[in-house]
């Protein structure tokens, strides 16, 4: 778990009023806000996602902590099954060309035929 605090994110760039940051070459997602008194459950839940391998960074606003996770580590099934339908997608694209070069491949072998047997060939 790293801590930082808004200030020095922002002398790095990173827009922490975006859903998503950039921070040492690794995409976060927001997860949670937490109130100033609730520091520990911030602390908790940022140190509950390392401890599953997950990178977290608690961030220190004025008024609040927020805790930001790994993207890539936190996708959801969800998530998942989004990413899925592409796959699928450019699989039935890849099949529907293959398909048709075999179609092309055949029309071009007719034709052929056609044309040497004109030729007498």
């Amino acid at each position: 778990m790293i801590t930082i605090t808004v200030e020095s994110l922002q002398q790095q760039l990173v827009d922490t009023n975006k859903p998503e940051i950039l921070f040492q070459n690794i995409l976060y997602t927001r997860k949670k806000i937490f109130s100033k008194n609730s520091k520990n459950q911030a602390i908790s839940l940022a140190e509950e996602y390392g401890c599953s391998q997950l990178k977290s960074i608690l961030v220190e606003h004025k008024t609040f902590f927020s805790v930001w996770i790994e993207k890539s580590m936190s996708l959801t099934k969800q998530n998942l099954t989004k990413q899925k339908k592409p796959n699928n997608l450019l699989r039935r694209q890849q099949i529907l060309k293959d398909k048709q070069m075999v179609k092309d491949c055949q029309n071009l072998e007719n034709f052929l035929d056609s044309k040497l047997s004109d030729l007498g060939l």
